[in-house]
């Protein structure tokens, strides 16, 4: 269980007020910011192989806990505790569904990032360097990451991304558009300055379709 005392979910609260701001994804009680009524599970402790994105594969980091969630049994939210709580992964997937035009245009906006990047650093001294497109090497992708000096003394430095991605192949249905289908926000926070590069991540991260291997794959890693 990733214990809400310690850094990592502090990241996380910050990290769903990200998905929020982009997404305009989660609820404020029990409706969406569009007035929808939501269901939501309680979140879960799982083992690391049974995520439902690759990520924990392609990060440089280790992950130190996984929780899932179910909204309205549609929509699967997993985080993911990094290094014992230097950071945090956060996701939502629609397994059968996509996002609307509307949530699309929010994760392209960079003004609606800039807002999430000064929440989540609202209570430090920060420096954003250069603000990046997020690409994928053959999926849809919308998003931005940027890296971020802490000026505080020993406060390190940061990495912060939110993207949205179409992971799934075209339904073939004709009120398919291609939108995007998945959401992920990382945070992580280094105190002596050494932030991994989370690129490769964001460029080849896929749903995950056998979870023995993946699971293999994750002891070897």
């Amino acid at each position: 269980m990733i214990d809400g005392k310690t850094v990592s979910l502090a990241a996380a609260r910050f990290a769903v007020v990200a998905v929020c701001l982009m997404a305009a994804a989660c609820q404020t009680g029990p409706v969406d910011k569009g007035g929808r009524g939501v269901r939501l599970s309680e979140w879960r402790a799982i083992e690391v192989a049974d995520v439902d994105l690759n990520l924990p594969l392609l990060i440089p980091v280790k992950v130190t806990a996984a929780e899932y969630q179910n909204r309205d049994n549609q929509i699967n939210h997993h985080r993911m505790e990094l290094d014992g709580g230097k950071g945090i992964i956060v996701t939502e997937h629609f397994p059968t569904a996509w996002y609307s035009e509307a949530t699309e245009k929010r994760m392209g906006d960079l003004d609606v990032f800039k807002v999430a990047l000064a929440r989540r650093f609202e209570r430090t001294f920060a420096e954003v360097g250069e603000i990046r497109e997020v690409v994928h090497g053959s999926r849809k992708a919308i998003g931005y990451s940027a890296d971020v000096d802490i000026t505080d003394p020993g406060r390190g430095k940061c990495f912060f991304a939110v993207a949205a991605y179409r992971l799934k192949p075209s339904t073939g249905y004709g009120n398919d558009p291609g939108n995007v289908d998945t959401v992920v926000t990382i945070s992580y926070c280094d105190v002596d300055g050494q932030v991994p590069d989370f690129s490769r991540a964001l460029e080849n991260v896929a749903v995950v379709t056998n979870h023995d291997a993946f699971a293999e794959a994750l002891v070897e890693k």
